[in-house]
Parts: C-alpha cells; sequence; structure tokens
C-alpha cells in the first residue's frame, strides 16, 4: 500500500514544521481574509473559526506524522467538520490559498517544494477524514 504522505515530502514537512508553526496565526489571519473575500455574505466570524480549524488541523496532523509516523484521530476531526458544516468549496478555497500564503509567510525559511507538500498533505487529510462522506461543493 502506497504511503499517505511520500517520504520526500515527510522529509520536507518535517523540516518546515517549526516556521510553519511560527507564523500560524499570521497563516490563520491570511487565510481568515481569504476566505471572507470568496464569501462575502456569510456569518460574521465563520471564517475566522473555519480558517482556524483547517490550520490547526494541519499542523496538528503533521506533528503528529513526524511524532508517531501517522496521522493522528481523524474521526474528531469529521466531527468537527461536520459541526462546522465545512463544504467541498470550502476545503477548495482553502487549499487553493495555501501554496501562495505559505510561500509568502515561511518561503526563504524552508524547501523551495515546503509549501506543495503542506498542500498535499492537506488533501491527503482532507481525502482520508471524508472518505465515506460525499463532499456539497454548492
Amino acid at each position: 500500500m502506497r504511503p499517505v504522505v511520500s517520504d520526500r515530502n515527510r522529509k520536507v514537512l518535517f523540516q518546515s514544521l517549526s516556521p510553519v508553526r511560527a507564523n500560524k496565526s499570521e497563516l490563520i489571519k491570511r487565510m481568515q481574509t481569504n476566505l471572507e473575500l470568496a464569501n462575502a455574505g456569510q456569518i460574521p466570524g465563520r471564517s475566522e473559526n473555519v480558517a482556524s480549524e483547517l490550520t490547526e488541523m494541519l499542523i496538528s496532523q503533521v506533528a503528529q506524522l513526524f511524532d508517531r509516523g501517522e496521522f493522528g484521530n481523524l474521526d474528531e476531526i469529521r466531527n468537527e467538520h461536520d459541526r462546522l458544516q465545512l463544504t467541498g468549496q470550502i476545503y477548495s478555497r482553502f487549499g487553493d490559498a495555501l501554496i501562495p500564503i505559505l510561500k509568502d509567510l515561511v518561503g526563504p525559511d524552508v524547501p523551495v517544494s515546503a509549501p506543495g507538500a503542506w498542500c498535499q498533505t492537506f488533501w491527503s487529510i482532507i481525502g482520508k477524514v471524508n472518505s465515506d462522506q460525499k463532499l456539497e461543493t454548492v
């Protein structure tokens, strides 16, 4: 069976984990802005909650991949995403913004392939979290 995250990407993720953690607040802030611009009519505070949840999830799962060699409890993530009513459209907006935001925040401090590795890992996690669900894209 093929690993969820390639050995090459694991190495890059581990090299970039500290700089990404150090820029977590700014990453959340920029993701929030991106989500707000994409959906101007949403409930106030929703973009902040979504940006925070997805950013925290990603950093936490990469840390667990580093510590344990595998992702952590994805059922908890699935439950939280259900509670927040996250859709495929929200995941797409987050995923589309991840590479340019990470390049801007940590670009000179990490390997050039790091933003792409983080984005691929995000999609791996989302794929596993939603493997038994059909995502709404509206």
